[in-house]
């Protein structure tokens, strides 16, 4: 399809996961397993339904972490779980916690 300058394109946003074509059968249904069968349809999505705003999400998460973790006496309690997600096709982390500075403590 050709959008020329001026034209307007509406984004049916609410359909975006749900095109049994690009996520597969009953797309309704919640089937954490089916990003391993179809490439798409969990986190951020991938293909025709990449999410746009995947980016920024990323950006913000990573400046976010990374003011957290520069704050005086903020860390991590222990190692968390860190793996390949073969299904989303990026890294997940698990059972990452925080320990905060008591009270009075810096």
């Amino acid at each position: 399809m050709t959008v020329r300058p001026g034209e307007h394109v509406a984004l049916l946003l609410d359909d975006a996961n749900t095109d049994p074509a690009a996520v597969g059968e009953e797309p309704l249904r919640v089937r954490p397993g089916r990003a391993g069968e179809v490439g798409a349809g969990l986190a951020f999505g991938d293909g025709p339904h990449r999410c746009p705003g995947a980016h920024i999400a990323l950006l913000e998460t990573d400046v976010f972490l990374s003011r957290l973790f520069a704050l005086d006496g903020v860390r991590m309690s222990g190692e968390p779980r860190v793996a390949f997600q073969e299904a989303i096709g990026g890294y997940e982390i698990r059972g990452l916690t925080v320990a905060l500075p008591r009270a009075g403590h810096g």
